[in-house]
């Protein structure tokens, strides 16, 4: 058993604020206002996990770093999670592991570049290790061994987490360390618009908006930034979902980045799974909380209860099994919908929840009775869950039991945000969770805008699927990547004045805000997020998404024109927030329109429906021919998708991956002087 004292420090994450704000530099005067400077080698948009790696490995390098945040610790490093949030390194299990053969399992997916999966697994080492110095507790054996185990595509069991709150340790470990090492970090600071050189495609700088800089001569807020390098670390749009598992807010840097010109990799991809949503508590409800098998049912408006997955799978037994194959299979998997698979439970899901009723997990009662009519055991389970559980200890009367054998952390978690897992059935649907794609990258994690970064979710690195936990180890290599790069370049801020005219454009869109003639905020909000949710979820097909196309382009149209209708100066960042978030919702429509009109099939959690597709979702009682699943085109794995936004079009192709690299041309005594000379950063 845990002490109470060992469960509250593990997911009672108290985060601190003790950061010392920048000084302003000077400040530029246009259009009778006055705009506070801040002069300055690296701008980091984004105060998350990746974010603050980054500004750790910058200021270490004696790099003059700025951290730019809209709200510190409400992102989804601080805020978002799992029954055990993974970190998926290299592991230290039994023999050691195989780099290659790690770089292999984060592309296992398809559609994502060899070489960066081989950084990614080349620099897990030191992201791990790194973290672990800055005092993240990753559980060790006796021996000094990380403790290991499976997660979601993950055949060789190199995941490791401290609980639910991973990344939030993670989060205190490295906000403690910017602090030590005195780095500046601004809060409250929204940023709208990328700078670039007028002679070259080299970042210039930033604009952003802060509510603290509202006075008589700003009555906008504005602030700029200039500098020579930019990481955007902003994480994922959340808010382009109605039924979304990340916190409130959340918008992210793509759009941003799209509006800059900057292309975007396989934007499309994105992951879907069982969770709670961000109107109760965000949270996904993967590893142990589907493990313990809790009896998963629906409610309608009347108050009847229904035992749906009796008409979906054909025994008691598949059932359980499959509710506990959720716990490593959580994502939604167009493949896993085929053959009674465990992603059957998340069609299963969606159509009650289609039909007004709201779905439950109950911790309370076992699994409910199967279309064989016998009762649940834990003796009638399939092989591989049966042993499971043994070996974990866990073969015990009630899934609450279990799970608080497995994982009481699990349960402490939702405990102290008020939720009783003990007392209430869970409120769960399927919903929004992760973008794979993102802004695309070289291997030093830069964009094609020179002197611009992407890390974590900000970038497109992963492919269609990906083992659960690489997207934190990837943000945090990609951090130190960009650092290195970054402190090799020994780049210097130039004297260059800022471009006024980029000023004014801000200025006069923000100008239309009060003119009542545009869409209100509220309304616009609520648009997009019904016709993503709606149109662009998991399950999806090109009739629907063009009608989603129609839909965000009239509202780009009209936002261009008649502008965003708010209340108050202080929503004014808002109005440029869903500007570029109008720009990525299109980027990913248009995307999934290209994938499937050549050739794109379902894959990863997009399942792509279509009336003269053959594959049908087999169930009991059910009839799932509205469902017609086209099978994926295994081709596509070697492509990817690239995206770019000249301003009022998107430019779509498709690229091949890049290959592995051939690790026979690598040995020491010839690459060392690489190294030693600095053309490894050519």
């Amino acid at each position: 058993m845990l002490s109470s004292n060992i469960l509250d420090k593990l997911t009672n994450v108290n985060l601190e604020n003790k950061f010392n704000e920048p000084s302003v530099t000077s400040f530029i005067d246009c259009d009778n206002s006055s705009f506070p400077l801040y002069t300055v080698n690296s701008v980091i948009v984004g105060s998350g996990a990746a974010g603050l790696r980054a500004a750790v490995e910058l200021k270490r390098r004696n790099v003059d770093v700025i951290v730019v945040t809209s709200m510190l610790y409400a992102g989804t490093s601080a805020c978002s999670g799992s029954d055990k949030q993974t970190l998926f390194t290299a592991s230290t299990g039994k023999n050691g592991d195989n780099v290659y053969a790690v770089a292999k399992a984060i592309a296992a997916g398809g559609a994502m570049d060899g070489d960066l999966a081989y950084v990614e697994a080349a620099g897990s080492f030191l992201a791990m290790d790194g973290l672990r110095l800055y005092g993240l507790p990753l559980p060790e054996d006796k021996f000094g061994a990380v403790l290991r185990y499976k997660t979601d595509h993950d055949e060789a069991g190199r995941a490791t987490s401290c609980g639910p709150r991973t990344s939030r340790l993670m989060v205190k470990a490295l906000s403690n360390e910017a602090m030590r090492l005195g780095i500046n970090l601004l809060d409250d600071c929204t940023i709208v618009k990328i700078l670039k050189k007028s002679y070259e495609e080299r970042v210039d700088g930033l604009i952003g908006i802060s509510k603290k800089f509202i006075n008589d001569n700003n009555k906008l807020g504005i602030v700029i930034f200039k500098c020579c390098n930019v990481i955007l670390a902003g994480g994922g749009a959340g808010e382009l979902y109605k039924h979304s598992a990340y916190p409130y807010g959340c918008v992210g840097t793509v759009g941003l980045a799209l509006e800059a010109g900057i292309s975007v990799n396989n934007i499309q991809e994105q992951q879907f799974g069982i969770s709670t949503d961000k109107s109760t508590f965000a949270w996904n409800l993967s590893g142990t909380y589907m493990q313990a098998m809790p009896r998963i049912f629906s409610q309608d408006r009347d108050g009847n209860v229904y035992n749906f997955l009796k008409n979906y799978y054909r025994s008691t037994k598949e059932i359980a099994s499959n509710i506990f194959r959720k716990g490593y299979q959580w994502p939604v998997h167009a493949q896993k919908m085929l053959n009674f698979g465990s992603s059957l439970i998340d069609l299963a899901i969606f159509r009650e929840i289609q039909k007004g009723r709201e779905v439950f997990l109950d911790f309370l009662h076992n699994p409910d009775i199967g279309n064989d009519g016998k009762p649940f055991s834990l003796n009638e389970l399939d092989e591989d869950v049966y042993a499971y559980l043994k070996n974990a200890e866990a073969l015990l009367d009630l899934p609450i039991d279990r799970l608080n054998k497995m994982n009481p952390l699990s349960v402490e978690l939702y405990r102290v945000n008020g939720i009783y897992l003990a007392k209430n059935p869970l409120k769960v649907g399927v919903n929004h969770q992760h973008f794979n794609g993102g802004i695309r990258v070289n291997i030093w994690g830069e964009s094609e805008l020179k002197g611009c970064f992407a890390i974590g979710e900000s970038a497109g690195t992963h492919g269609v699927t990906r083992p659960g936990g690489s997207a934190l180890n990837s943000g945090q290599v990609f951090a130190i990547r960009s650092a290195q790069f970054i402190e090799n370049q020994n780049s210097h801020v130039d004297e260059d004045s800022i471009d006024l005219k980029k000023i004014k454009e801000i200025l006069d869109f923000a100008g239309k805000s009060f003119n009542n003639k545009g869409i209100s905020l509220q309304d616009l909000r609520q648009k997009v997020q019904t016709i993503m949710s709606e149109k662009v979820a998991f399950i999806c097909n090109i009739k629907g998404l063009q009608e989603a196309l129609k839909t965000i382009d009239q509202l780009i149209e009209s936002v261009y024109k008649d502008g965003i209708t708010v209340k108050h100066n202080s929503q004014l960042f808002s109005i440029f927030e869903w500007k570029n978030l109008l720009i990525e919702a299109k980027a990913i429509i248009e995307s999934l329109i290209f994938y499937i009109s050549n050739g794109g099939g379902s894959r990863g959690a997009r399942v792509i429906c279509s009336e003269s597709a053959s594959s049908i979702p087999q169930a009991s009682n059910e009839d799932l021919s509205d469902f017609r699943i086209v099978p994926e085109n295994i081709v596509k794995r070697n492509e990817i998708i690239v995206v770019k936004y000249d301003g009022s079009n998107t430019l779509i192709r498709e690229r091949k991956v890049k290959d592995f690299p051939n690790l026979d041309d690598i040995f020491f005594e010839k690459n060392w002087p690489d190294f030693l000379n600095g053309d490894i950063f050519n």
